[in-house]
């Protein structure tokens, strides 16, 4: 009896932690290669300090006292650290600094220059008004694929509805039939 019931518990257990959980495949959308803006290769930061502000960390020193929590204990003299700000961009561009704007360098007191971003900006909508229209080709592909997959279904129940109804006959012909030929044999 002991076995058995190690025998059920291990077998339950087993059959519980191994599921039959399955997962859909994700569908991965590709775009198109030339609608990909060229691969821009070796550009390098003039300084990162003038894009990213590091960290900035301060020590304190702790002279000895008596843990707040236990009055049995008591800490000796040591440094705490302490993180005082987290890395962050740095927004505010200083007046001799160069910025990266596409793959070419630019001063940063040129806030915005229509002259040099409007040629990048017009690209990059055009790639947005191609890829745009090749996602809209592909969701009327599958609106007229969905269409076409339910009238097949409407027409499948059609037919299903129109054979039940054909075997019902026949299945009540035949009953018929049955109940002919045995009063026919208690007569004969």
């Amino acid at each position: 009896m002991k076995n058995s019931l190690i025998t059920l518990v291990i077998l339950s257990l087993s059959l519980f932690s191994s599921g039959c959980h399955t997962t859909k495949p994700k569908k991965v959308y590709q775009v198109p290669q030339e609608l990909l803006p060229p691969p821009v290769e070796n550009i390098t930061i003039a300084n990162e300090a003038n894009v990213r502000l590091p960290e900035t960390v301060k020590a304190y020193a702790i002279n000895r006292y008596i843990d707040p929590c236990n009055p049995k204990i008591m800490h000796e003299r040591h440094v705490v650290y302490k993180q005082e700000e987290s890395p962050h961009w740095k927004l505010v561009a200083n007046s001799e600094q160069q910025a990266l704007i596409g793959n070419t360098y630019t001063n940063s007191k040129m806030n915005y220059n229509p002259a040099i971003l409007e040629p990048e900006l017009a690209l990059e909508l055009q790639r947005q008004r191609l890829i745009n229209a090749s996602m809209s080709a592909q969701v009327n592909t599958l609106i007229d694929t969905s269409i076409s997959m339910q009238d097949t279904s409407n027409l499948l129940k059609e037919q299903t509805r129109q054979l039940t109804q054909a075997l019902q006959e026949k299945t009540d012909q035949l009953h018929e039939l049955e109940k002919e030929l045995s009063m026919n044999t208690e007569e004969g």
